[in-house]
């Protein structure tokens, strides 16, 4: 019944979609998409509950038609992400496959200096950190619902997309399941940006709200109920000059009864030199809080909603280690450009647990007592992009989580040493 009603939805979005595309003039109406072929392999596992390497060959592939009717833009994106070379001792999830899915289907209208999109649709706002599409991860966030922005100011309120299925069986076989909603799980949020602040900076403010009543295991309810209010000053990256970065935010509500008082922080000083390699170092720091007490009637620790990790903290797929959630990391990037078409980048962060007796970051490992100390250890990354034609991205990359006392002497750590992961990507785009 699920595949029947993908077929359905999908083919009465894309009939639709060619039905305006008829009566479109030839300029406005656009077909885009590409191809990601990767394969990532992780040897040493910091997961709890896993254990031994792993490995992963994702492919994505993506269809974005748009009509333009005078000022109603009509668009429908078919996403593949499909996943190989998997097992069930693995981590592979639904972020690594969701199969031959209609991520976007949805209706816009400009007016004026406004626009309102209404319909299944994915987002990108600010630093991303808090609620992004997602690119390293093969399968992207979706939302449904409905968005209006106006100059500086972007409004939404939407029933973010469940991706289906979410058993790993299925997953390893790249089963086919339309990703659903419900309104016992809501995202909405105001989000405001301006530009032509002292030193060349723009601002942002926003407030995210996330309610989730949805039945969890055993017919238990998650009861999550978030608002994450919070602000952002950026100075982009120029030649000969400084740049920086200050972006905060608390988060406050309740989850299964327990009052939440969470926050984090981010802050990047960045120097760029306007040689032939463009070379710019920063100096990085993020904060995410963690749980201080498993028994007292608070929660501390952060939940980053629908935020990227992998501007911050590298690679995610079969590795990312870091999460926004009890974490202390200062770090340092270095990267550089030799020539058009070719990045280059490195970076080593330092890694401390906030609260010690909370799970480290996105690893699960936990000691509730709190002996085995809050050094979780390094994280080093290097990558190339290699950029030789319009049409064409190639990358490669190499990350190592190098363990300290606490991911090897926790309870529930693995104990199999440190973390080293790689992996190699093409991606053709049309």
């Amino acid at each position: 019944m699920r595949v029947m009603r993908w077929m359905f939805r999908s083919v009465l979005a894309l009939s639709a979609l060619a039905g305006a595309a008829a009566h479109a003039e030839e300029d406005a109406f656009s077909l885009t998409g590409g191809v990601r072929a990767r394969y990532e392999t992780l040897g040493g596992q910091f997961r709890a509950g896993l254990d031994g390497g792993d490995q992963l060959f994702s492919v994505r592939t993506n269809i974005l038609g748009q009509a333009r009717i005078d000022d109603v833009t009509l668009a429908a994106e078919l996403v593949d992400s499909r996943a190989y070379l998997g097992d069930a001792g693995g981590s592979i999830g639904n972020g690594e496959v969701n199969a031959l899915e209609l991520v976007q289907a949805y209706a816009k209208w400009r007016f004026g200096q406004s626009s309102l999109q209404v319909g299944r649709f994915t987002m990108d706002l600010g630093s991303r950190r808090l609620v992004e599409r997602s690119n390293f991860r093969n399968a992207p966030n979706g939302f449904t619902g409905a968005r209006y922005d106006r100059g500086g100011l972007t409004l939404f309120y939407t029933l973010p997309q469940t991706r289906l299925p979410d058993d790993k069986p299925s997953l390893l076989d790249n089963e086919i399941a339309y990703d659903a909603e419900t309104s016992d799980y809501r995202f909405w949020a105001a989000f405001f940006s301006k530009p032509g602040l002292p030193f060349g900076a723009r601002g942002e403010i926003f407030l995210f709200g996330l309610d989730d009543d949805r039945p969890g295991p055993n017919g238990i309810g998650r009861d999550r109920h978030l608002l994450t209010p919070g602000f952002r000053i950026v100075r982009t990256p120029a030649d000969d000059a400084f740049d920086f970065e200050i972006e905060a935010g608390a988060q406050r509500g309740d989850l299964n009864g327990l009052d939440v008082e969470a926050g984090y922080a981010h802050a990047t000083l960045g120097y760029r030199w306007g040689n032939d390699w463009s070379p710019r170092l920063s100096f990085l720091f993020d904060y995410a809080s963690g749980d201080a007490s498993p028994t007292d009637d608070k929660h501390n620790r952060f939940d980053p909603l629908f935020g990227s990790r992998t501007g911050d903290f590298g690679p995610t797929g079969i590795f990312g280690p870091i999460a926004r959630a009890n974490l202390i990391a200062p770090g340092l990037r270095l990267e550089a450009e030799p020539r058009d078409g070719i990045e280059l980048s490195a970076s080593w962060r330092a890694l401390w647990l906030d609260e010690p007796r909370d799970a480290f970051a996105g690893t699960g490992v936990r000691d509730a007592s709190g002996l085995s100390g809050d050094a979780a250890g390094h994280l080093l990354q290097a990558a190339i992009e290699l950029s030789p034609r319009d049409n064409l991205t190639l990358e490669t990359g190499l990350a190592a989580l190098i363990k300290d006392d606490f991911l090897e002497r926790a309870p529930n750590a693995n104990g199999e040493g440190d973390a080293a992961f790689g992996f190699a990507s093409i991606t053709l785009t049309f």
